[in-house]
């Protein structure tokens, strides 16, 4: 039987003499002079193709596809995956706009930061950028507002979008709209999640996310935002050096290990 010990750097193994992947430190084999089969262990690998390996004395450049693996001795890892939630976003601040561009917050005076088309735009809110070395799984947004409540809805609400750049020079990409459409839903609670991330609308590492109220400037129409948050949920994955060795004769296991491997593939809920 495989122990616990020796069960992850077995399965590992196995998938890189499937895959043909080798690490610094493998004991690999390759043809030689006259199809002389020769043996030796990767001291480097190279971004070509090649990997120099450490013969009898001297270094060889064989191409990795010619090379065949025989002792697995390179640094053995597993993926460790954590995921958190983070605020990105939460405001209390009301913030009402009308069709003439007249501004309010918390119900002083204040001014739009713009018009595009036929909508006046203010931003209601920034987040931090988004940490370093993680990626964004789900973003949940959920505001409170809605338009004048009478005639015509649906074109008015809050964008959600990236920030990439420096404060001040940044470029905007929409991930997605809460639109206040009391044709669809007369609440004034809105909620989204986000699962699908595809183009410049994937948010990534340093960008920061931003919520902007919109409504048009056509007579009568107002839009109001009395809150709103937003959380993402993202996840990082760190490689962590697995304790245990790999025994001479590990291939005399390497079934059973396939076998985990597929077994581990069918209880993975990612997957399913």
């Amino acid at each position: 039987m495989v122990s616990h010990q020796q069960t992850t750097p077995l399965v590992e193994s196995c998938s890189r003499v499937v895959l043909g992947l080798f690490k610094v430190g493998d004991i690999v084999r390759f043809p030689g002079a006259g199809h002389h089969q020769v043996h030796g262990q990767v001291v480097k690998i190279h971004e070509d193709g090649r990997a120099t390996v450490e013969a009898q004395g001297s270094q060889h450049c064989p191409l990795m596809r010619d090379c065949s693996l025989v002792v697995p001795r390179g640094n053995f890892s597993r993926s460790i995956v954590q995921r958190s939630v983070l605020d990105a976003i939460k405001t209390g601040r009301r913030c009402d706009i009308d069709w003439s561009g007249n501004c309010k917050l918390d119900g002083a005076a204040s001014s739009v930061d713009g018009k595009a088309g036929s909508h006046w735009w203010k931003r209601l809110a920034v987040s931090e950028p988004l940490p370093q070395d993680c990626k964004v799984d789900c973003i949940e947004v959920e505001v409170e507002g809605m338009d004048q409540g009478w005639g015509n809805s649906g074109d008015s609400g809050v964008l959600l979008s990236v920030l990439r750049g420096p404060s001040g020079d940044s470029v905007e990409d929409t991930v997605t709209s809460v639109d206040f459409d009391r044709n669809k839903s007369k609440s004034t609670t809105h909620r989204l999640v986000i699962r699908d991330f595809t183009g410049l609308a994937a948010p990534q590492p340093g960008d920061r996310l931003s919520l902007t109220l919109r409504s048009p400037q056509w007579g009568g129409w107002t839009a109001y935002c009395a809150s709103a948050n937003v959380q993402v949920l993202i996840r990082r994955e760190e490689e962590v050096p697995e304790s245990g060795e790999l025994q001479e004769a590990w291939m005399s296991s390497a079934q059973e290990s396939l076998f985990t491997v597929w077994h581990r593939i069918r209880n993975d809920k990612l997957l399913q």
